[in-house]
């Protein structure tokens, strides 16, 4: 929802929300007989009859017209009124009527009157009633003139430049109303607005005067008067405009409105004020065309208010415009007529459009249904509504809107305690005064009356919180202890462009409040004129500042000290308004006023959102202006007035960029005035979440100010004032309750910052930091992760640091280490002499390869063309290669890649080549077999030559394999030999 604002009246401003029912459904049927049994009253002499088209009513004539033949119910279409056709067929009328009294006319058929046609009765008050079953048109340039205008038929149609106007020719106002202005001022006449006044009271401006008053209010719905004539100029003549007429369509399809339905006071120049508008009553179930409905008031010396319309349709387009706007005055121009009231029927809404047009003068909305409600209320274009009631409800089920500078006001102004309340599911205030609009204003008390008389006086001589600011009444029923409270209370959302004002502003059971960039709500300058705090003030001496949040700063001036105000009110839970510094003479023109209060939410119904685009400000205000006494000698100015209190009870806080919240002194005056004391600001935080489900409660990107007025000259400035916040749980500090930072840890209610604690280094590994934990750290073992994932929690080591600290440490497993290692030592030594003389050889040894004595191992090729047994095979070689190397793991096995010449005629040098490069592959060692005997020989050298040896002989069972089995033996040149795998063996000594 939101907020349109404008200047309110004294008293209380209770703003509800009312849940919306099911919506309500409306099944009429177009009966003139509605709107004639209530309202009606018989058209000034008329009686219930039945219409020769059948409906339900008809209207009969006690004094009958001139123009029918004696005994006749209506007049002939050819014969009296001179057209062509019958009324019970197709009447046209193509020539113009001239009466001079009321005419009837009644028929089952059409009624056409043809272009450039007229009928006209320019006496005020007359009637002319058409009643027809078939179908009505207005011919382009065609006019129907009269003080009273009913239409009843099927359909009706006006074109293009076709009227029907009772403009300024309006009958008698009802008995006992103020609608036409007294005197000889020229004011405008009044009906549903009050018309305009030029003339300026003393001490006042032309809106504390208005000319005619306002009549028919509880007709709103079904008006039915005429408006009022204006005021005049002269003693001995009326030269003010005539009141409009009255207007009643009733179309039973539709309505084509393509020419003006006019109404309007009537248009004076400076002889007189304009008349007031009349009244319209429009029944069909559709509405369309691009014409107008207008039941403006008349320009004259001051305009006259509008009329009232009441619209009943269920298809109504845009185009058709509709107007009930004050008329302009000529002495006046900023202030035009008062609007009209515009109510439609169906969707049960009440609009107040003044049509742009500037004015002071207001509309007053009196009485309210309460069944069944209406929907919306809208008050638009410079409209200005009161409702001057000493206790008032406005209730609406739908929307209260206030746009483009309109005004809503409410209470009585010599009643200081009158309340009212405003209930509805949107509040809007923008562009305007209760959506707050840009250039709008929500305002209670009115600057002007802030010194008056009848002015009670604030809380100043307290320094306690009033109770029913912090547990306000679920009725939202406030000021039993305070005045001057502007409440908006109930309603769910509100948006403010424009300005909200008042000394005591309490937002009450609402749910966000969003303040936009061209938005403010204040209190700034409407606190005490005085107070607990106020300033010292010394004869022709400079005025010391008003105290609050902090002290005032002293006034200095013809060497005397004046003493600023004292510090008061509550850090934790403030609620007190501003003091403000007395004069440097004894009239009240040189005193200032401290910041009133502001307080959002209640602490069992606080906001859910506060967003602030704009400024919240309850400033002290400031004297810039020289002050001089009786005889014209300059004395010392006035101390600048303490800021005031914000009291914020809610749940989530944004400050944007550029924004403002302040409770800031005033300025002292010149000369020498000291400086008003910064006020207070509370941040009362609902509900604080902790732990995994903590969220910041507050974005704070604009500026919080409660710092002291500066000192003007030699005057001192304010002490700064307090910003506190509710106390923060465990692991969050602040006045926003953020995280205390990592590495810190909070264990206690608290909101100082000194409370976030370091934790303990002793209980953070030396390859470890703390980490960030949602909500803040609450206990002093602060969690903490190792700063590389190669080392392991909880104490941060390697794997092999975690094996040494399982074992007691470095030095006892260094021990326990060395013993097994030894041990190992043993066995291994042991197991080798047992095992190692037992290795396995493929090729059985014989008497003469025992007789070899090397210690290689070799490769030996067997000749294919001889046939031995396999016995044989080791010694009947054609060659026998040697391995060249020590075979250690730095220095391993190889072959020579050329051939030698004993076999160069039986292998392929290429093949033998590759064949070389593979054995010698295989021969090499792995670097960790060589990593592994480094170390072995470090710690335990029998270990590490063990280690080497079988390391060795696994070498050897390689080559043999991939010899015996995985070789394709293609370098041999024998085919046979390639086939039978048997040309290469492998084979090597013991040693």
């Amino acid at each position: 929802m939101a907020i349109f604002i404008g200047k309110f009246h004294w008293g209380l401003l209770f703003l509800g929300l009312l849940v919306l029912t099911s919506g309500s459904h409306f099944n009429k049927t177009f009966k003139l007989e509605e709107v004639v049994s209530e309202n009606f009253a018989a058209l000034d002499g008329y009686s219930h009859a039945v219409s020769p088209n059948g409906k339900s009513y008809s209207l009969s004539i006690e004094n009958p017209l001139s123009i029918f033949p004696s005994g006749d119910n209506s007049p002939s279409c050819e014969g009296d009124l001179k057209g062509i056709g019958s009324l019970n067929t197709t009447c046209q009328l193509n020539t113009s009527l001239h009466l001079e009294k009321d005419l009837f006319i009644s028929g089952r058929g059409n009624l056409e009157i043809l272009s450039n046609v007229s009928v006209i009765c320019p006496i005020a008050g007359c009637l002319v009633h058409i009643n027809i079953s078939g179908d009505f048109k207005l011919g382009q340039y065609t006019s129907i003139v009269a003080g009273t205008i009913v239409i009843d038929a099927q359909n009706v149609s006006l074109e293009d430049s076709s009227s029907l106007n009772t403009n300024a020719l309006g009958g008698a106002p009802p008995a006992q109303t103020s609608g036409t202005p007294h005197g000889i001022d020229g004011a405008g006449g009044g009906h549903g607005g009050r018309g305009a006044s030029c003339t300026k009271g003393e001490g006042k401006d032309e809106g504390d005067n208005w000319g005619g008053d306002v009549y028919a209010w509880s007709t709103l719905s079904k008006p039915w008067e005429y408006g009022s004539r204006g005021g005049t100029t002269s003693i001995e003549k009326n030269l003010g405009g005539g009141g409009g007429g009255r207007i009643m369509i009733i179309a039973s399809s539709i309505l084509d409105v393509n020419g003006t339905i006019s109404a309007e006071g009537g248009h004076v120049g400076i002889e007189g004020g304009g008349g007031s508008g009349g009244s319209i009553i429009i029944h069909s179930p559709k509405l369309k065309g691009i014409g107008s409905v207008s039941a403006s008031g008349g320009t004259g010396w001051a305009g006259g208010g509008a009329g009232r319309i009441a619209i009943d349709c269920y298809s109504k387009q845009k185009s058709v415009k509709i107007m009930v706007h004050g008329g302009n005055s000529i002495g006046c121009l900023e202030n035009a007529g008062a609007a009209g009231t515009m109510f439609d029927s169906v969707l049960q809404s009440l609009t107040v459009s003044n049509g742009n047009r500037s004015t002071l003068t207001e509309t007053l909305l009196l009485e309210f249904p309460t069944y069944p409600l209406w929907s919306n209320v809208f008050i638009e274009s410079h409209a200005r509504v009161a409702v001057p009631l000493y206790w008032s409800r406005v209730q609406v089920r739908g929307q209260i809107s206030l746009s483009e500078e309109a005004t809503l006001g409410f209470g009585l102004e010599d009643y200081p305690f009158s309340e009212f309340e405003l209930m509805a599911e949107e509040l809007l205030m923008s562009d305007s005064t209760v959506k707050v609009g840009s250039g709008s204003m929500l305002q209670a008390p009115l600057d002007e009356e802030s010194e008056s008389d009848l002015a009670p006086k604030l809380q100043c001589e307290s320094d306690t919180c009033p109770e029913e600011l912090i547990y306000p009444p679920e009725d939202c029923s406030v000021n039993a202890s305070l005045s001057f409270t502007l409440q908006i209370c109930r309603v769910e959302d509100i948006i403010v462009d424009g300005l909200v004002k008042g000394s005591i502003l309490h937002v009450h059971r609402a749910r966000t409040v969003v303040v936009n960039p061209t938005g403010s709500i204040t209190a700034s300058e409407l606190g005490c004129k005085g107070g607990v705090g106020k300033g010292q003030v010394l004869s022709s001496g400079a005025g010391g500042g008003g105290g609050h949040g902090g002290k005032g700063g002293a006034g200095y001036f013809n060497n005397n000290l004046s003493k600023g105000g004292k510090e008061y009110g509550n850090v934790d839970l403030p609620c007190e308004l501003g003091s403000g510094s007395g004069g440097g003479n004894s009239s009240s023109e040189g005193k200032t006023a401290g910041g009133g209060i502001i307080v959002m939410g209640s602490k069992e119904h606080p906001l859910w959102k506060l967003d602030i685009f704009g400024s919240v400000r309850a400033d002290g205000e400031s004297l810039e202006q020289v002050t001089e006494c009786q005889t014209a000698e300059l004395v010392g100015g006035s101390g600048g007035g303490s800021g005031g209190t914000l009291l914020l009870f809610l749940q989530t806080l944004t400050l944007a960029n550029n924004s403002l919240l302040s409770t800031a002194g005033g300025s002292g005056g010149h000369v020498g005035g000291g400086g008003g004391g910064g006020g207070r600001v509370h941040f009362h935080w609902s509900s604080i979440p902790t732990g995994d489900e903590y969220v910041p409660i507050a974005n704070i990107n604009g500026t919080i100010f409660t710092r002291g007025g500066n000192g003007s000259d030699n005057g001192q400035a304010g002490s700064d004032g307090s910003i506190s916040g509710k106390e923060c749980p465990n692991g969050l500090f602040g006045l926003f309750c953020v995280e205390c930072p990592v590495g810190t840890y909070k264990d206690v209610d608290g909101s100082d910052a000194a409370l976030c604690l370091p934790c303990s280094p002793k209980e953070l590994p030396y390859r470890a930091e703390h980490i960030y934990v949602r909500g803040g750290v609450t206990q002093s073992s602060c969690p903490y992760k190792c700063i590389s994932e190669k080392y392991r929690m909880p104490h941060c080591y390697t794997p092999l640091e975690e094996l040494i600290y399982t074992f007691g440490g470095p030095w006892l497993f260094g021990l326990l280490l060395s013993g097994l290692l030894v041990l190992l030592a043993l066995v291994l030594s042991v197991a080798r002499m047992k095992f190692v003389g037992n290795d396995d050889h493929s090729v059985p040894t014989t008497p003469h390869e025992s007789q070899i004595q090397h210690s290689f191992p070799f490769f030996q090729s067997i000749d294919e063309v001889r046939e031995i047994n396999r016995a044989e095979e080791s010694q009947s070689h054609v060659h026998r290669m040697y391995f060249m190397g020590p075979n250690k793991f730095g220095e391993p096995w190889h072959l020579p890649h050329s051939p030698p010449d004993q076999i160069t005629q039986i292998v392929y040098e290429d093949a033998f080549n590759r064949f070389v490069d593979e054995i010698n592959c295989f021969a090499a060692y792995q670097w960790w077999e060589g990593a592994v005997y480094s170390i072995l020989s470090v710690l335990v050298y029998p270990f590490a030559w063990s280690w080497q040896q079988w390391r060795r002989r696994k070498k050897v069972q390689r080559l043999r394999k991939f010899v015996r089995s995985e070789y394709d033996h293609a370098c041999l040149r024998s085919c046979r030999s390639r086939a039978l795998y048997e040309g290469l063996k492998v084979s090597g000594m013991r040693s």
